[in-house]
């Protein structure tokens, strides 16, 4: 009866929004995709590597209901996200409610000179895709003041609620965002400052301590005739164990960084990229070095690469692990692309990788990679795209001890993806 009753609930508020929001305007916008993937030594071992060859699929559906000028509610769900033959990513054989994810539902509207945004929405994001990881949706208040070429955005954020059911009023993990940013022509620069203000570990058994640290975010992104160039560092710093009672502290003290040059010659575009993210220093005990980093960032199709792989079929490597968010590393990549139609979009890139720490490791290389993808638009809301990459493994994947062996590896794939 609980149940039925909660379905009924869920089913008044849907009439309850889309009725009025009928009569003005609802828009409706997504994508869906469908990827075949072939991996030849996902273990990286020689010997006794196995491959690993699946299909997955997501569909994603995101509804603005234009309630009045300057008003709107957003909702968006993933539905479907699984691999063909397998239930859905989370749930459990013989149910299907997660096989709809709601991820976001957030209010817009125009007040006080600005615009707010209050709900589950988009957040992880700010200047290029290094650092970012998009969520599937935050709880956040954000405002935008926008006032010619200069745009302020100011944001609090909950990153967990932890002290109901407890006698600790603050024990939360809170986030606070200042982020300016200035447009010109070509171009556009700013800088993202967060405070994480961390309580959760504030009630523990071994030692009751906060986290109370700082990211501070600059980027630019800037065209000059046919050269893009753009770049984006992170600080991290402050405190990541600030004891309440007796104890060691220890610091964050994390960097990364990134820069990116493309030449774009009409039908040719060749360029280059540089990537670092700062390992922990093994030595530094009161200090953690490890730099910012995110999931968004694919510079390959098999290192730190394309997340869909590594959220269905798991990180590369045993003895030690690459997945999807690169960390720990330095990159250097060159690549070329070609267009000889204007549906057709080709590119190889060639890539260096090593740790930027290599801790007890006996190596600090991950690999040499060459990667080979071909795009084309066979509608313009429609594309297929298939890609080859070679890894030339490392020593660094065999991990603290110099008798294990690993092996190269290499990836097939391709993917239709639909937006609408």
């Amino acid at each position: 009866m609980k149940k039925f009753l909660v379905v009924l609930l869920a089913l008044g508020l849907i009439v309850a929004f889309s009725a009025p929001a009928a009569a003005t305007d609802v828009k409706f916008s997504g994508s869906y995709y469908v990827a075949g993937w072939y991996n030849s030594n996902q273990s990286l071992q020689k010997d006794a590597g196995s491959s690993n060859a699946f299909y997955s699929q997501r569909l994603r559906v995101q509804t603005v209901f234009q309630v009045a000028e300057g008003l709107k509610l957003t909702t968006r769900f993933d539905a479907m996200e699984r691999v063909w033959g397998l239930e859905a990513v989370g749930s459990t054989p013989g149910t299907d409610e997660k096989n709809i994810q709601w991820e976001r539902v957030y209010v817009t509207f125009n007040t006080l000179g600005g615009t707010f945004d209050v709900g589950y929405q988009s957040g992880g994001t700010f200047g290029t895709v290094f650092g970012d990881q998009v969520a599937g949706g935050v709880p956040r208040i954000k405002y935008t003041y926008v006032n010619g070429p200069l745009k302020v955005l100011g944001v609090i954020e909950k990153g967990e609620e932890a002290d109901i059911g407890t006698t600790c009023a603050d024990k939360d993990y809170d986030k606070y965002i200042v982020a300016p940013i200035y447009k010109w022509d070509g171009g556009n620069a700013g800088i993202l400052i967060e405070y994480l203000n961390d309580a959760r570990p504030s009630d523990i058994s071994d030692g009751d301590y906060k986290a109370r640290w700082w990211l501070l975010d600059p980027y630019f992104k800037a065209t000059f005739g046919p050269v893009y160039v753009e770049g984006e560092f992170f600080l991290k710093t402050g405190k990541k164990v600030k004891m309440e009672e007796a104890g060691t502290d220890e610091d964050y003290n994390g960097k990364s960084a990134y820069l990116m040059v493309k030449v774009d010659l009409d039908k040719f575009y060749v360029g280059g990229q540089l990537a670092w993210v700062e390992g922990d220093d093994p030595n530094t005990t009161d200090k953690d070095e490890n730099g910012w980093t995110g999931q968004d960032y694919n510079p390959c199709l098999i290192l730190f690469g394309e997340d869909a792989f590594n959220k269905f079929g798991g990180n590369f490597g045993t003895n030690s692990t690459t997945n999807d968010t690169m960390s720990n590393a330095k990159l250097y990549q060159v690549f070329a692309g070609f267009r000889p139609l204007a549906k057709l979009d080709t590119m190889a890139s060639f890539t260096l990788a090593k740790a930027d720490q290599k801790g007890t490791n006996v190596d600090d290389d991950y690999g040499t990679e060459f990667d080979i993808t071909a795009t084309y638009k066979v509608y313009d809301n429609l594309s297929y795209m298939v890609g080859f990459g070679y890894l030339w493994t490392g020593d660094y994947y065999k991990g603290n001890s110099a008798g294990n062996k690993v092996d190269d590896n290499y990836m097939v794939m391709n993917k239709l993806t639909l937006t609408f």
